[in-house]
């Protein structure tokens, strides 16, 4: 796994990311939706309310539906992602007996595409929960369809995919969570980095890199050094909070 061993949470990156940024001078702006973004020697972004910002540069990393509106391109709808994370107090799930987790094979009679043994995965969630109780992460073969919404459906698939019994009593909170921009397939990927190369206009993210933070982070980090490598005379034009 990508990210095993390092010691820290996944939801602490965002705010690592925000701190980075403000020691080396960027100002970040939230709650600010872009509607259009024109390119050139004074590229202007244009903000929600009619607000204009100036760059030189810019990079859109976003999910594919909003990056092609941006672009001026159409591409198909993007696939809903459905994910849900539950806390089950199962013991033969403290033995880990799937691993770090498994990918379903499309004949297996479940709802779910793929489970994640989060406390097996990483070591800072088993740190984090009491003892005899286990986090599992299933991922829904159809965003847009129920199947993973209650206990006794989550216990289920967990069975299937594991071979321990859960009861749905021993599954003591579950959340959902839903994706509606998320999966950039190749097609899709493909026009995007067409409309963006003609316009000057760099992508980054999934939509540009493909899943997974092994292959954002490093895709990322070129960016950013070919952005520093080329400083423009009026670098800097900055946001407020």
């Amino acid at each position: 796994p990508a990210l095993r061993g390092r010691g820290r949470p996944r939801g602490r990156l965002a705010a690592e990311l925000h701190a980075a940024a403000l020691r080396a001078g960027a100002v970040i702006r939230t709650s600010a939706p872009v509607v259009s973004v024109s390119t050139g020697v004074d590229g202007a972004i244009v903000l929600q309310g009619g607000e204009t910002v100036h760059a030189g540069q810019v990079v859109i990393a976003t999910g594919p539906s909003a990056a092609a509106r941006l672009l001026d391109v159409e591409v198909a709808p993007a696939a809903p992602v459905r994910l849900t994370v539950a806390e089950i107090t199962a013991h033969g799930l403290t033995r880990s007996p799937a691993g770090s987790g498994v990918i379903v094979a499309p004949d297996v009679p479940t709802p779910a595409k793929a489970l994640t043994h989060v406390d097996a995965k990483w070591e800072w969630a088993a740190a984090a929960l009491p003892p005899g109780t286990s986090v599992v992460r299933l991922s829904a073969r159809d965003g847009e369809a129920g199947g993973l919404d209650a206990p006794v459906d989550i216990a289920r698939a967990v069975r299937v995919l594991t071979g321990v019994h859960v009861a749905p009593a021993e599954v003591r909170a579950h959340t959902r969570v839903d994706w509606p921009d998320a999966v950039c397939t190749p097609t899709t990927r493909a026009l995007l980095a067409d409309a963006a190369e003609r316009r000057g206009i760099h992508l980054a993210g999934a939509i540009a890199a493909g899943t997974g933070l092994a292959s954002v982070i490093p895709h990322a980090r070129r960016i950013a050094a070919d952005l520093l490598s080329h400083p423009i005379p009026h670098e800097g034009a900055r946001h407020v909070r």
